[in-house]
């Protein structure tokens, strides 16, 4: 097939899927506002959880927050042996990777040690986008 046909094709299934996405968020959002399915999640919106309704399944997901400044607070009244088995410690190192580059260009010999510790991986190849109007 050539290439304009399939920049063609592609453009006509884009353009299909997202006429169908937001009919689909349209029809999503009428069934969540349906009284049945409204009466049905009310009791959900304090825990969240799942429900469903005439093979209608909705769902609130829970997510939970724990304030960092205040958790830290409290943990340093307690001394670390102390800790409640639920209280984990979590240190992540991060690296502005052009800074990161700039000095290592700077500093070679010191950037030696630092260079087994990094890694790189590159996702399989998928189109991005195709402009319908531009010819190569």
């Amino acid at each position: 097939m050539e290439l304009l046909c399939l920049k063609a094709l592609h453009s006509q299934f884009k353009t299909k899927i997202k006429k169908l996405e937001r009919e689909l968020a349209k029809v999503e959002r009428d069934l969540l506002d349906h009284p049945e399915i409204q009466e049905a999640i009310l009791p959900l919106h304090n825990a969240g959880g799942s429900r469903t309704v005439n093979g209608v399944c909705v769902e609130l997901r829970r997510t939970h927050h724990w304030d960092q400044e205040m958790l830290t607070d409290i943990c340093d009244r307690i001394e670390r042996p102390h800790w409640p088995h639920f209280i984990k410690e979590v240190t992540t190192l991060k690296v502005d990777n052009r800074e990161w580059m700039k000095w290592a260009a700077a500093n070679l010999d010191a950037a030696d040690m630092f260079t087994p510790a990094y890694g790189l991986s590159v996702s399989q190849p998928k189109v991005k986008e195709v402009k319908e109007d531009e010819d190569d």
